[in-house]
């Protein structure tokens, strides 16, 4: 000790009180070899080698099991409590929590979910060493779950990888969770611009699978030939980015007996051709030159959303005459024609509640009438610089939304004039007009306005319980000192202006 103080002379407080630390460590390794040599004595020089290594490889030892069992110590928890915390967790972040303990292990394997994205695994590497680590990773995973010895049912198994082959190694994943009466399946796999590689073709055991209540498919193939379907429990169907044979599709839903929610979006089908007795929401979106023959006695909501593509097809492909269920009908980016809005709809959906036409038009004429008894609900959007003449005779409707597109003056007069509306029950008016862009225009906007004619136009809405008016041209709703002099005010009765 005197040694080592003299070392120390000079130093400051904190130095010297780390160096006397140091030093006593020293100390104690050393007095703990003269403690082994002295009982070493009397043995050999090899012999004492060895035995000095056999403690040393003791003391090792002793260390990491302390070690081991400081770092994997879990307090034990409720096995609900743990089982809701691995619910919340993505796949791979269960699968690392379940190494915590054999409790969190156990419950694992118990789990009714199986996430397995590869976007979410690995995303920053190559693409082949991706793919590569992805499926070890997946292969890994399920050999967990097949070495336990109880078979645990699956709720929900999603995939979501890229594809560019490898089938067969697929099916073996699909067959796992369809062994596993799996309710809800998701598949959707992404291909590389200009893959050229074959498409995934959904397996016969994905088409038989007894167990499946949901089905989500997304850039998968169905074979267009009439092989076995039989789709007892299926009740809901999301189909996008699918290439549909007619005849596949027309086989798959006659194979689902108890379906009530179909969708299908960016799906290459020449005819949607539906008939089933049990389905109750049906949606199309951005199906190209796709023919729709609906026959579902039960269906209550229809939604078709389209395109440039189908606008020219609309007028003669729309066959929902039979949907006499039907209570909400939503229609995107749809030409009509033939008499489809000049007919009584009460007539043809005697149920109908809702109705939505966003920038829809008459394929025939520049005007849209609805006429329904029972409508409770309406939305109209109109396009931009096209003008729709619209009269619309709900006695019974509660809420209006109405929109123009952007217009020009001239065609925002023109719709002023040509608007009816007999709705004595409406509760709520939601009015949106929109004026082109006027930037760069010298005219006087109260020169553009048809004052009567909105006037007019604005008198609808009197009789309704609040008036929500918005246009993005403010002043086009000031009125001339002029007009204010000998014209009446055109919402007297009027609760509620927003």
């Amino acid at each position: 000790m005197m040694a080592n103080k003299r070392k120390i002379e000079g130093c400051s407080s904190a130095d010297m009180s780390k160096k006397m630390k140091s030093h006593e460590q020293d100390d104690v390794k050393k007095n703990s070899m003269v403690a082994k040599k002295r009982k070493f004595a009397g043995c050999s020089g090899s012999n004492i080698n060895k035995r000095m290594k056999s403690h040393e490889q003791d003391d090792v030892q002793k260390n990491q099991e302390l070690s081991m069992d400081v770092d994997t110590y879990t307090p034990e928890l409720p096995d609900l409590v743990v089982n809701q915390i691995l619910l919340l967790l993505p796949t791979k972040l269960a699968v690392r929590a379940s190494t915590l303990s054999r409790q969190w292990q156990r419950l694992w394997s118990s789990l009714p979910v199986l996430n397995f994205d590869e976007d979410l695994q690995l995303y920053n590497s190559q693409y082949g060493t991706d793919r590569a680590m992805f499926r070890k990773y997946l292969l890994s995973c399920l050999k967990r779950r097949e070495k336990d010895q109880e078979e645990h049912d699956l709720d929900t198994f999603r995939l979501s990888m890229r594809y560019s082959g490898g089938a067969s190694m697929i099916d073996k994943w699909l067959s796992f969770a369809v062994e596993r009466n799996v309710k809800e399946l998701e598949i959707i796999l992404i291909r590389k611009c200009g893959d050229r590689s074959k498409h995934y073709f959904l397996p016969q055991t994905i088409l038989n699978a007894q167990s499946l209540t949901t089905l989500r498919l997304n850039n998968v193939k169905l074979k267009d030939n009439p092989m076995p379907i039989s789709l007892p429990s299926l009740k809901n169907m999301v189909l996008k980015n699918m290439d549909l044979g007619n005849v596949g599709f027309v086989h798959l839903i006659s194979g689902c007996p108890s379906l009530e929610d179909l969708s299908l979006t960016s799906c290459g089908l020449r005819l949607c051709k539906v008939l089933s007795s049990s389905l109750k929401s049906l949606q199309i979106d951005r199906c190209r030159k796709v023919r729709i023959e609906v026959g579902a006695v039960n269906l209550e909501s229809f939604r078709f959303w389209g395109d440039s593509y189908t606008e020219m097809y609309m007028h003669s492909s729309l066959n929902i005459a039979s949907c006499r269920s039907l209570r909400h009908l939503e229609f995107f980016n749809t030409c009509f024609g033939g008499r489809w809005f000049h007919d009584d709809l009460s007539s043809r959906f005697p149920l109908l509640e809702s109705l939505v036409l966003y920038k829809c038009s008459n394929f025939w004429s520049d005007s849209i009438h609805i006429n329904n008894q029972t409508l409770k609900r309406l939305a109209f959007c109109g396009r931009n610089g096209f003008t729709v003449k619209v009269n619309i005779n709900t006695p019974n409707l509660a809420a209006l939304k109405f929109s123009t597109g952007y217009l020009p003056s001239h065609q925002l007069n023109v719709l002023f004039s040509n608007f009816s509306l007999n709705a004595p029950n409406l509760m709520k008016a939601d009015v949106n007009l929109n004026l082109e862009d006027r930037s760069g225009k010298e005219e006087n906007i109260f020169e553009d306005i048809d004052f009567p004619a909105l006037i007019n136009f604005l008198r609808h809405f009197d009789s309704s319980g609040s008036l929500s008016l918005t246009l993005n041209e403010a002043e086009a709703l000031i009125f001339p000192e002029e007009r204010r002099n000998t014209c009446s005010p055109p919402l007297p009765g009027l609760r509620h202006l927003m």
